[in-house]
């Protein structure tokens, strides 16, 4: 495939088409059909050679823009969509923060640090947005989790138990609303339509910017 695009992996299974994936490191993915030939993978390689091209040089903006942290004194945070410079110091907590800037404990692992501190601060801000909007627009929900994912903000279960990812609470509270209306409408409608959307504009009447502002910037809340 040397006259083709590169593609960095290909994936093969029992599915019946060919799909191409971009991921986060701008490396790219071909999933294709077990028995999938050179050929026919060399062909579609080559007619999405544009599409592989803009999105490959999307996800090399996004990790100029947000490179991976190194957790060394002076490097900025995100918490609520403001950035915080790190300090060091001998200290109970392994991480704290003290509306100025976040302090480390010296010696302490700083990925582990920031992913609990910004999990427990996750948790506390978005069950607070959650039972506010859930009040106001008579929204009732199962129970809400915290998880680790990369690819989506938030989910609604069928028995409406509200799942969020803890790097919302790196976003300006606007956007955090906008993601908590998000889910929330989903307790009512199950799907993207006409009536999904009219539920979200109740509780966040300007969504659209907002939903917007998240695919502009959204990828710099990552740790």
């Amino acid at each position: 495939m040397s006259d083709s695009p590169k593609v960095d992996r290909i994936v093969r299974s029992k599915r019946r088409t060919m799909a191409l994936y971009v991921r986060d490191d701008a490396t790219v993915e071909l999933r294709v059909p077990l028995r999938a030939s050179e050929q026919l993978m060399k062909k579609f390689i080559a007619q999405n050679s544009g599409w592989i091209t803009r999105h490959r040089q999307a996800a090399l903006r996004k990790l100029r823009e947000s490179p991976p942290k190194l957790f060394k004194v002076g490097e900025k945070f995100l918490y609520l969509g403001k950035l915080y410079p790190l300090a060091e110091a001998q200290q109970k907590e392994a991480l704290r923060w003290d509306g100025k800037q976040f302090i480390l404990k010296i010696g302490a692992d700083g990925h582990k640090a920031f992913s609990s501190w910004y999990r427990d601060s996750a948790r506390a801000v978005i069950s607070e947005r959650v039972n506010l909007y859930s009040r106001l627009h008579n929204l009732p929900y199962g129970s809400i989790r915290m998880t680790s994912a990369r690819q989506r903000w938030g989910s609604c279960s069928p028995e409406n138990n509200l799942s969020f990812a803890w790097r919302l609470v790196m976003l300006p509270l606007p956007s955090v609303d906008y993601l908590v209306a998000h889910e929330l409408a989903h307790t009512r409608h199950k799907n993207h339509g006409k009536r999904f959307w009219s539920q979200v504009e109740k509780i966040c009447p300007d969504f659209s910017a907002r939903n917007r502002w998240l695919r502009d910037h959204g990828h710099r809340s990552s740790l």
